[in-house]
C-alpha cells in the first residue's frame, strides 16, 4: 500500500513537471505593505553591471502574526543592454501550494517616461521545475513563470508580489535572514518587518551596522526597517569556504535560545522510532554476524547507505519532519532524515545509543554565532556513542566499508542534537589521521636512453578517498577507468604503452581501497644538444601546493581536509655509474606539513624520493593567508626532481655543472700556484743556505715587527705558525717538556695564552713596564682566537679583515721577545735578515692574493649573489651598452659564474625584468622577460654549494635559465626578490 501511494506521488509529479497551468490571482497590493518608490536621479554603475541590467530597488516586507506570515517582494530593475533582455524577459516566482498562496500585484515597463501595464500582454503560467530534481529531491515547489512581451534596453521593469502562509512544520515559530550587499549594485533597498506576535523579536546584523535596524511601535504592531542607498558590490574570492561569505545580512528569530528549537526538533522525531518484523530480524542477523558493537555500528551504517537508496520526497511537512522507520525500511529509499531514523531504530534494536543531529553544511564554522532559528539547518546526521567515544555518521553518505574508526566522519563544525534537554550547539571533534593516499611508483632505468623505462604503480586509498575511489570505478567501469589511468601518464610522458590491465582491490574490512598498474614510458627522456633529462614530479602532492591567485585575501582560504598523502618514487638504475646526493626538505607549520626527502643507495643503485603532505585545517583566515603564502612558496620548490645523462660523457648526477667548474678553475689555480711557488722557493732556499753562516744564540726566536708582518703576508699566515713553532722549540728545550712544537705552531689560535706565559718566564730581565698583565693577555688570548676563527670561516673580506687582526695581536708577543734579546742584537740581526727568497714571495702571492680577494672587492666575479649595489658603475654601464638591461633600470641582484670577467656571463633580475646572458664563440648571447611577459617562474634548489636552477616560462611558452650560485642561502634571497617583483607586476 505504502508503495502504490509514493509510486502514484511520483507519477503525478513528473507530470506536473511539464504540465502548466494558468494564473489568474491578480490583486493589488495589501495595506499593510508600505508604498516604497525607486529613486528618481541615479546613475548607472556601467563597469559593475551584471547579466545586463541594475536594480534601482530591492523592497521586501513581511508581516508576521500567530494566525498568519505574509511576504511582499517588489523589484524595479533597469534594462542596460541586451544581457538584460535575455535575462528579464522572463520572470519565475517560486513558492510552495502545500503551504502557500502567491499573488501578483504589479507588472509594468516604463518607456521614455510612460508607463505600460504588462499583465495583460504577458503570459502566466504556473508550472513544477524541480530544480533539485538531479539530487534526487522532490519538494513539490512551483513557479509563476511570466513571458514578457517588448521589452527593451532602456525600459525600467516593476513588478511586485505576496507569498502567503509559512510551512506548518515550524509550528508557528518565525525566522528570516535578508542579504544587506550582493556582488552587484543596488540603488535602493527597503527590508521592513511588521512584527504582531506578543512575543519578542530577535535580530543581529552581519558584517554591518546593527544601527540599520530603526525600531518604533505602531497600531499594526512593531515595525523593524532598514534602507540603504547605492549599496556597492562585494565580490566573493575565489576558493573561499561556504561559510566565509563576505556578504553582509541581518537574521530575524522569534526563538531565544537553542532549546526551544531542540524541543520542536524531539517533537519531529520522537515517535518515528517504530519497528517492525523485519527490522528486527536485520537487527538479529547483524548481532549473530558479530558481537563486536563497533562492527555492528558498521554493518547497521552500511545497510542503511548500500540497502535504502537516497530519495528525498519533501512535500510541506515532509521538508522536516522524517517518515517512521518501518516505512522507510518497506520502500527502501529516503533523505537524510529517514535514513537517520532507520539508522537509530537498527541501533536501538541493537543496543547502542544514538541521537539524529542537525547541521549546516554551508555555515558550518559561524552557525555558533548567528541567532538560534528554525531554519537553521539542512541535513541532519547521527551521533552514536560507544565506550566513551562520540562518532558523527551520515547514513546518506556511500561506499564507507570497513569499522568505523577507519570511516570519513564529516566535521560541520557544530550541531544541534534532538533532544529536549539539549540547551547549546554541540562542537564536532573528529580526529580523521588516516583519509588519504598512499603510492608507490617503481621505474627501472635502462642503459640505453632509447629503451622504455618500465614504471610499476600501487596505490592505497583510505578514509573519504577509498570511498570516493568506489564511486568512480562503479561510475566509469574498469575499462573506462584503464584508459583515464592511461591517459593521465600519457600526459605525465608522452607515449606511453598499458604492460597489465588495470586491476583493483577493495578491502572492505579496513576500508582500503586499491589500484595496480603497470606501464612502459616510450618517450621518458627529454633530449636537449648536450644531454637527455627525466622529470620526476609528485602530482600527487603537488595538486595541494597550489600557488594561490593572489598574494593578498581578504577572506578565508579553503583547505582540503583531512588529506594525507604519501607518495614514494623508487629509480632502480640499470646502468652501474650513476650518482645522486641525499637531500631532504621539511615545511611545517598550522596548516600543513610536506617533507621531502631523496636517498640515495649507491651499492643497489637505487635512487628513493618521499614525499608526505598532511593537512592541519580546513582553512587559512584571511589574516594568516600571507604566512601560508610563503610557506605554499617553499614547500612548491621540492615538487619536481630532474636526472640527467649527458651526451659522450658519464656524468649523470642531474645538477648544474657551472659552478663545479668555476671551482675546479680555482683549486687548480691555488694548487699549481702554491705548488710552483713551494718548488721555485725550495730552490732559492737551498742555494741561500749553503752560503749561510751560523745562527747565533738568542732567547726565543727574535725577529723585527716587519719582518713578522711582511712574512706573515706573503705567505698566508704560514710564517706566522712558523715564529709560533720557533718559539715553542725553544720552551721545550729549555723545560725538557713532552710537547709538540709543530702542532702547537698549526694550532696556534689556541696556543697564545701559554706562550705569553712562557715568554714572561723566559724573558725575567725584560722590564716590569714592557711586560703585558694578566687580565690583558687573557682578553688577547680570547680576541686573537675569535680573529683566528672568524678569518678561517668567513670566504669574504672580513675573513681578510680578521686575518690581520690576528696578526696584530700577535705583534705584543713579537715586541716582548725583541726586548728580551736587547743584549744579543747580533741574534735579531741574523733573524731579521731578507734574503731573495723573502723578496720572492709577492711575485707568487700577490697576484694569488689578488685573484682570491677581488671578487669580494667585486672587481671580478664573485662565488656569491650580491645585490646590483656592489656591482661597479664601469660594468653596470657595459651591460647597458650592451642592451642587457637598460638605462632606467635598477638592478637589484647579480650573479656570474665567470672566471675572470662580469661580462662573460650573468644572471640577474631588475626593478622590470630579469635576464641570463653568456657568450659562444664570443658571440653574446642573451635571454630576458620583463615581469609582464612571465607566466611561471619554477625553482630547483641546488644542494651543498651547488648552482640552483630557476625555470623563468614566458605567456607564450617559451622558457629560459638562471643558474644561482646557493653559498651562504644567497640563492633564497634571489628568488625571493624575483617572485616579489612579478607579483607585483601582476597585481
Amino acid at each position: 500500500m505504502i508503495l502504490r501511494l509514493f509510486s502514484m506521488i511520483l507519477i503525478s509529479i513528473m507530470s506536473a513537471v511539464t504540465a502548466a497551468e494558468p494564473f489568474d490571482n491578480i490583486k493589488p497590493k495589501p495595506t499593510w505593505a508600505k508604498t516604497i518608490s525607486a529613486p528618481a536621479l541615479y546613475s548607472i554603475p556601467q563597469d559593475y553591471i551584471k547579466d545586463g541590467a541594475y536594480y534601482l530597488l530591492l523592497d521586501r516586507q513581511v508581516k508576521a502574526s500567530d494566525e498568519q506570515v505574509e511576504s511582499y517582494y517588489q523589484y524595479v530593475i533597469e534594462i542596460v543592454n541586451q544581457q538584460g533582455i535575455d535575462e528579464f524577459s522572463q520572470i519565475n516566482i517560486s513558492f510552495d501550494p502545500y503551504y502557500q498562496s502567491l499573488q501578483l500585484h504589479k507588472l509594468e515597463i516604463e518607456r521614455e517616461g510612460k508607463k505600460q501595464d504588462r499583465i495583460s500582454t504577458s503570459t502566466l503560467s504556473v508550472i513544477q521545475r524541480e530544480k533539485e530534481l538531479e539530487e534526487q529531491i522532490y519538494n513539490g515547489r512551483k513557479s509563476l513563470n511570466i513571458l514578457i512581451d517588448d521589452i527593451r534596453v532602456g525600459d525600467k521593469l516593476t513588478y511586485s508580489y505576496t507569498r502567503t502562509g509559512q510551512n506548518p512544520v515550524y509550528h508557528g515559530l518565525f525566522a528570516r535572514n535578508y542579504n544587506l550587499n550582493w556582488s552587484i549594485p543596488v540603488a535602493s533597498l527597503n527590508i521592513r518587518v511588521l512584527w504582531q506576535k506578543q512575543q519578542p523579536l530577535h535580530y543581529q546584523v552581519y558584517q554591518d551596522h546593527a544601527e540599520l535596524v530603526k525600531t518604533q511601535s505602531t497600531p499594526a504592531g512593531t515595525e523593524y526597517t532598514i534602507n540603504k542607498q547605492q549599496i556597492k558590490p562585494i565580490s566573493g574570492e575565489s576558493n573561499r569556504p561556504d561559510w566565509a561569505d563576505p556578504w553582509a545580512h541581518i537574521q530575524f528569530s522569534e526563538t531565544k535560545n537553542w532549546q526551544a528549537i531542540a524541543k520542536w526538533g524531539h517533537s519531529l522525531y520522537q515517535d518515528r522510532y517504530t519497528r517492525n518484523d523485519e527490522l528486527i530480524l536485520i537487527a538479529n542477523n547483524i548481532k549473530k554476524s558479530t558481537p563486536n558493537k563497533h562492527q555492528q555500528i558498521s554493518q547497521a551504517l552500511r545497510f542503511v547507505q548500500d540497502e535504502v537508496r537516497y530519495l528525498g520526497i519533501e512535500f510541506g511537512q515532509n521538508s522536516h519532519a522524517p517518515s517512521p522507520a518501518t516505512e522507510t525500511l518497506t520502500r527502501r529509499f529516503g533523505d537524510c532524515k529517514d535514513k537517520t531514523v532507520l539508522f537509530i531504530a537498527l541501533l536501538k534494536e541493537l543496543g547502542i545509543s544514538a541521537r539524529p543531529a542537525m547541521v549546516d553544511t554551508d555555515n558550518e564554522h559561524v552557525i555558533n554565532d548567528e541567532l538560534p532559528a528554525i531554519n537553521a539547518f539542512n541535513h541532519v546526521i547521527t551521533q552514536v556513542k560507544l565506550d566513551d567515544k562520540t562518532y558523527w555518521l551520515d547514513p546518506t553518505r556511500s561506499y564507507q566499508h570497513g569499522n568505523i574508526d577507519s570511516i570519513y566522519q564529516p566535521n560541520y563544525g557544530y550541531a544541534l542534537l534532538v533532544d529536549e534537554t539539549q540547551n547549546t550547539l554541540t562542537k564536532m571533534v573528529i580526529n580523521d589521521d588516516f583519509s588519504g593516499i598512499n603510492v608507490k611508483e617503481v621505474l627501472t632505468i635502462p642503459e640505453d636512453v632509447s629503451a622504455p623505462v618500465s614504471l610499476v604503480v600501487e596505490s592505497h586509498y583510505k578514509g573519504w578517498k577509498a570511498a570516493s575511489l568506489r564511486d568512480d570505478f562503479e561510475a566509469e567501469g574498469l575499462a573506462q577507468s584503464s584508459k583515464d589511468y592511461l591517459d593521465y601518464y600519457q600526459d605525465e610522458f608522452g607515449d606511453t604503452e598499458l604492460l597489465t590491465a588495470l586491476r583493483i582491490e577493495n578491502d572492505e574490512e579496513n576500508n582500503i581501497f586499491s589500484t595496480f598498474e603497470h606501464y612502459n614510458l616510450n618517450a621518458f627522456w627529454d633530449e636537449s644538444d648536450k644531454k637527455y633529462t627525466g622529470n620526476i614530479n609528485t602530482n600527487i602532492a603537488a595538486s595541494y601546493l597550489d600557488k594561490p591567485d593572489t598574494l593578498k585575501r581578504t577572506q578565508a582560504y579553503h583547505l582540503t581536509y583531512p588529506i594525507k598523502l604519501e607518495h614514494t618514487i623508487e629509480l632502480n638504475f640499470e646502468r652501474k655509474d650513476w650518482s645522486f646526493k641525499n637531500n631532504e626538505k621539511s615545511e611545517e607549520n598550522d596548516f600543513f606539513t610536506y617533507h621531502y626527502t631523496a636517498n640515495w643507495d649507491k651499492k643497489a643503485q637505487k635512487l628513493t624520493l618521499s614525499y608526505f603532505y598532511q593537512s592541519h585545517q580546513d582553512h587559512v583566515p584571511a589574516d594568516r593567508f600571507d604566512e601560508y603564502y610563503q610557506a605554499i612558496l617553499r614547500a612548491r620548490d621540492y615538487r619536481y626532481y630532474n636526472i640527467y645523462t649527458y651526451k659522450n660523457k658519464t656524468a649523470h648526477t642531474g645538477k648544474n655543472e657551472n659552478l663545479a667548474d668555476n671551482d675546479t678553475f680555482y683549486y687548480w689555480l691555488i694548487f699549481g700556484g702554491s705548488l710552483g711557488g713551494f718548488i721555485l722557493l725550495t730552490l732559492i732556499w737551498r742555494l741561500e743556505k749553503a752560503n749561510e753562516s751560523i745562527a747565533p744564540e738568542t732567547q726565543l726566536y727574535p725577529v723585527s715587527v716587519t719582518k713578522f708582518i711582511y712574512m706573515s703576508v706573503f705567505t698566508m699566515g704560514i710564517y706566522h705558525a712558523y715564529w709560533f713553532y720557533k718559539n715553542f722549540a725553544y720552551l721545550k728545550t729549555q723545560q725538557q717538556d713532552n710537547s709538540y712544537p709543530v702542532w702547537r705552531g698549526i694550532f696556534n689560535l689556541v696556543w697564545y695564552y701559554p706562550l705569553a706565559q712562557g715568554i714572561n718566564k723566559t724573558l725575567p730581565d725584560v722590564n716590569n713596564n714592557n711586560r703585558l698583565s694578566q687580565p690583558i693577555l687573557i682578553l688577547m688570548a680570547v680576541g686573537f682566537f675569535i680573529a683566528s676563527v672568524t678569518e678561517n670561516t668567513i670566504e669574504s673580506f672580513w675573513g681578510l679583515i680578521a686575518g690581520f687582526i690576528s696578526l696584530a695581536f700577535v705583534i705584543p708577543l713579537v715586541l716582548s721577545v725583541l726586548n728580551g734579546n736587547k743584549h744579543n742584537p747580533d741574534g735579531i740581526a741574523y733573524n731579521s735578515r731578507m734574503h731573495g727568497r723573502h723578496f720572492s714571495l709577492p711575485l707568487f702571492y700577490l697576484p694569488f692574493m689578488a685573484l682570491m680577494y677581488s671578487g669580494e672587492l667585486y672587481l671580478m666575479p664573485s662565488n656569491q649573489v650580491i645585490t646590483g649595489d656592489k656591482l661597479w658603475q664601469h660594468d653596470v654601464k657595459t651591460m647597458t651598452r650592451q642592451r642587457i638591461i637598460k638605462p632606467n633600470e635598477e638592478l637589484s641582484h647579480f650573479y656570474s659564474s665567470a672566471y675572470l670577467f662580469w661580462s662573460a656571463d650573468g644572471n640577474g633580475i631588475t626593478d622590470k625584468s630579469v635576464f641570463s646572458y653568456w657568450r659562444e664563440s664570443q658571440a653574446l648571447q642573451l635571454e630576458k622577460a620583463t615581469y609582464d611577459e612571465i607566466s611561471n617562474i619554477e625553482t630547483k634548489w641546488g644542494e651543498d654549494d651547488e648552482e640552483t636552477l630557476i625555470t623563468i616560462t614566458r605567456k607564450d611558452g617559451s622558457d629560459f635559465f638562471l643558474y644561482v650560485s646557493s653559498i651562504a642561502d644567497k640563492d633564497h634571497e634571489f628568488d625571493q626578490q624575483l617572485r616579489q617583483n612579478w607579483q607585483v607586476h601582476l597585481n
